[in-house]
Formats: C-alpha cells, sequence, structure tokens
C-alpha cells in the first residue's frame, strides 16, 4: 500500500486555497480540547483549521455554515 497526504482545495470567495489533512493525533487533540470546560471552540477550530493550512483571517471572513461544511469534510469519516 502506499499512503500520500489527503489535501483539499478550495476555493473561498473567489480565492484558492489548499488545506491539508489532519493527521489523527492532531484530530484526537482537538476533540480533547474541545470537551474542555470554558473552551472556545470557534477559536480552537480557528488554529486547527490555520495549522492545515487556512488563515485564520479567511476562517473569521467565512459564513457560519461554510466553516462547517469544511470541518464536517474534514473529520474521520466512520
Amino acid at each position: 500500500m502506499k499512503f500520500v497526504r489527503t489535501v483539499l482545495e478550495l476555493d473561498i470567495y473567489g480565492e484558492k486555497h489548499a488545506l491539508r489533512f489532519p493527521t489523527m493525533a492532531e484530530f484526537t487533540n482537538f476533540a480533547e480540547e474541545a470537551t474542555k470546560e470554558g473552551t472556545n471552540e470557534v477559536q480552537l477550530t480557528y488554529r486547527l483549521l490555520e495549522k492545515l493550512g487556512l488563515p485564520q483571517k479567511v476562517c473569521e471572513g467565512l459564513e457560519p455554515n461554510h466553516l462547517s461544511q469544511i470541518v464536517d469534510s474534514l473529520a474521520p469519516k466512520k
């Protein structure tokens, strides 16, 4: 078997962005942080997406539904 990193190509309001998929460690870390009391889930999501290649400024300019679609597409499929 050969594995290559998966990249999500995004066209956000006319701007092209490439977002890599998180590793299992990054996803697990995100899930654990999200369950902690007092966690700002939006800021946590911005930090994860920035680490994956999407600048926070772009995240902040997204419509909420568009942000949700991006996050949903990155989540591991069962």
